[in-house]
């Protein structure tokens, strides 16, 4: 039987020795900042693995305060309109996780992706499985 490989595990393979570029590195939550303190940061984890890695967001003060704060390279930036985000470097690896479902035209964000893509880079796009056990259940104890 083949072993079955995690996501996570997944992402970092990837990344390991990678320029990486991260959509929606902030993690959303008001306690971000304990997020990262406590190491479950995944876009901390990327950076352990990654030759380099950059970040784009659309929370300005976040954006801002993990840069100053924690020294995280990072850009203030909607991702359906990173024509207008000032960086300018291509990377090996883009990735936008839990990301893709949150946007009204994703489209417009894949566009953008390109101009940070050179011929061997790779997409990681993650959504979350909205048919998984846990989503199950849940219609099931409201039903």
């Amino acid at each position: 039987m083949k072993k079955p490989v995690f996501r996570v595990d997944e992402l970092m393979r990837l990344c390991t020795n990678k320029s990486v570029l991260h959509l929606g590195y902030v993690h959303h939550s008001n306690e971000y900042e304990e997020v990262i303190k406590n190491g479950q940061w995944a876009h901390a984890n990327i950076a352990k693995v990654a030759s380099s890695v950059c970040g784009i967001d659309y929370l300005a003060k976040e954006v801002e305060i993990i840069r100053e704060k924690f020294g995280y390279e990072g850009y203030f930036g909607d991702v359906t309109r990173l024509e207008e985000v000032k960086l300018d470097r291509k990377f090996d690896v883009i990735v936008c996780g839990e990301l893709i479902e949150h946007i009204t035209n994703p489209g417009l964000m894949l566009d953008g992706i390109k101009r940070f893509m050179h011929k061997d880079s790779i997409l990681i796009l993650t959504t979350p499985n909205p048919w998984g056990r846990n989503f199950i259940k849940r219609i099931n104890n409201e039903c």
